[in-house]
């Protein structure tokens, strides 16, 4: 599948996408698959999502297909704070509770 994404040189890669961001909370998409938690996805139908994939899934396949990552903040159930810790998890390569926690997460991560 990644090669088949790569072939159309996709530039940059919305995630979550559609209305399901404004119901999506990133921290149920950290962490080891087996323990994150379920929820109803009503956008899609009803169907059970169960966040296997989550925050280091996107950013591993946009570094695979060369496609630069957009993060769509959850505006409709999230709160401010939420988003800034996003913001500060992906990005901050220094100390910082948000920092220390993606490096916890993700051996990859920068500044580590």
């Amino acid at each position: 599948m990644i090669e088949a994404l790569k072939n159309l040189n996709i530039p940059n890669l919305r995630w979550p996408g559609g209305c399901f961001a404004d119901t999506y909370h990133w921290k149920d998409g950290i962490g080891p698959k087996a323990q994150r938690p379920s929820m109803v996805n009503n956008w899609w139908g009803g169907v059970t999502e169960d966040n296997s994939f989550g925050t280091h899934d996107f950013l591993n396949m946009c570094e695979l297909l060369g496609a630069e990552p957009y993060l769509a903040g959850n505006v409709g159930s999230g709160e401010v704070q939420e988003l800034a810790d996003w913001v500060q998890y992906v990005n901050f390569a220094g100390k910082s509770p948000m920092s220390d926690l993606r490096r916890k997460m993700d051996a990859r991560s920068p500044g580590k």
